[in-house]
């Protein structure tokens, strides 16, 4: 069931900012949706003349709420949409790591298996406020060549938009592609709780928000419930208190479905991987046609300087990063990420070694000259300190890294595989 979000809050008057590509994949992505549900519910309670009116919250992440809550199945009614998949409509539970085949789970075991993705986007890669929130996105920079969604951004919210578009249309309509997702009423109440689990990242689980002045001033225009256009900074919603609303207190099962390694100790020299095993940096760009495992080097000693002594950067979080060359936006694309497993059928999302996902949704993007843009690149970025101790491989130098074509990844070319370090956390 959905409940409610207590307070006020408000909107978005259109989807051009999706069809342009401007903030999916970076850090504007929870503040820009933070105020478009923000004037949404402004303008929704002006038009009722009910100035009590609260949008509800799809809490997907609690097993009470992962079907299409109930409200919104009733044909007939203006929550209603014909364009989703039918056979996910309740009691069909949702997948949070769906790729676009059914699993043939239990619902007992899918809730169970979704309560594991949801730890690892918010605890396990929800480290840092890159990793968690996206990556920077600056005046200047190549919109078409954004490489950084945050974990929440690819999972579950790109999942879920997929899960409930509706097959039978071209593109998937409405919530399974961009540019008719906020035609679907449930998109408010999806957003909703995108929005309140950034509210529990960062007042339950420690989360910090950018202190870059280029975030902080970032600003959108949106049209208030007068029907005026007003310019509005990430800064001023950053504070509760001023906008007016709280999420209602639920329980978040998924802090208890922290998951556990299928195997321990095992480092890349006893894993048996199938097919070819890229170990040099030149080899790619390489196509995802198939499986590909990758000997990743790593710096386990990184903290530690010539002295003995920590280093200033002793929190910094170890990360894994996939460069994506070139991948087809018109499509839903997914792959799945493992590392130093042997058998990826048998990994399932409660083990550590599955890493996540790279989700993509469809969307249309135009270049300056309005010329329709059909591909893109990109990147997805794991958090692996807590990973690499959990598998007891934390001084091991290298990490064998593989990644399984899962949906639409004809043509998607990797270009780079790696590990990093971010430093952008507490």
């Amino acid at each position: 069931m959905a409940t409610d979000r207590i307070g006020r809050s408000s909107l978005w008057t259109t989807v051009k900012h999706v069809d342009n590509g401007l903030e999916p994949e970076s850090w504007l992505f929870f503040p820009f949706h933070r105020w478009y549900l923000y004037f949404f519910e402004r303008i929704c309670a002006r038009l009722l003349d009910d100035d009590t009116f609260a949008l509800p919250f799809w809490n997907w992440d609690d097993p009470s709420g992962m079907e299409i809550p109930a409200p919104f199945d009733v044909p007939g009614s203006p929550l209603h949409d014909r364009r989703r998949n039918q056979t996910h409509l309740p009691p069909a539970v949702a997948d949070l790591n769906w790729d676009g085949s059914p699993t043939g789970l239990s619902p007992e075991k899918q809730r169970y298996y979704n309560l594991s993705v949801m730890y690892k986007q918010m605890v396990t890669n929800g480290v840092t406020p890159r990793l968690f929130m996206g990556q920077p996105f600056k005046a200047g920079d190549d919109i078409n060549s954004l490489n950084g969604a945050g974990s929440i951004e690819t999972a579950p919210h790109n999942t879920l938009h997929v899960w409930t578009g509706d097959p039978r249309e071209p593109n998937v309509e409405n919530m399974g592609v961009f540019y008719s997702a906020a035609r679907d009423p449930i998109f408010y109440t999806h957003h909703a709780n995108i929005d309140r689990l950034w509210t529990i990242w960062a007042e339950k689980l420690g989360g910090k928000v950018f202190t870059d002045p280029d975030w902080l001033e970032t600003s959108f225009v949106f049209y208030n419930e007068d029907k005026k256009p007003v310019r509005v900074k990430i800064k001023d919603c950053l504070n509760f208190s001023r906008l007016g609303y709280a999420y209602q207190e639920i329980e978040t099962p998924w802090l208890n479905a922290k998951p556990k390694p299928r195997t321990r100790r095992k480092s890349e020299g006893r894993v048996r991987s199938s097919g070819d095993v890229i170990t040099d940096d030149r080899d790619f760009p390489r196509k995802l046609n198939e499986s590909l495992n990758i000997v990743v080097k790593r710096e386990p000693l990184r903290k530690v300087s010539s002295s003995g002594k920590k280093n200033i950067n002793e929190n910094e979080e170890e990360v894994l990063v996939i460069e994506i060359a070139e991948y087809d936006i018109a499509r839903h694309v997914k792959f799945d990420v493992y590392v130093n497993e042997d058998d990826v059928e048998s990994c399932m999302p409660d083990n550590t070694e599955f890493l996540g996902s790279f989700v993509s949704v469809p969307r249309g993007v135009h270049d300056d000259d309005d010329v329709v843009v059909t591909s893109a690149r990109g990147a997805q970025r794991f958090g692996l300190s807590n990973v690499v101790a959990e598998l007891g491989v934390k001084e091991d130098d290298v990490l064998m890294v593989t990644l399984v074509p899962r949906r639409g990844c004809a043509g998607l070319a990797v270009g780079d595989v790696r590990i990093e370090f971010d430093a952008s956390g507490p």
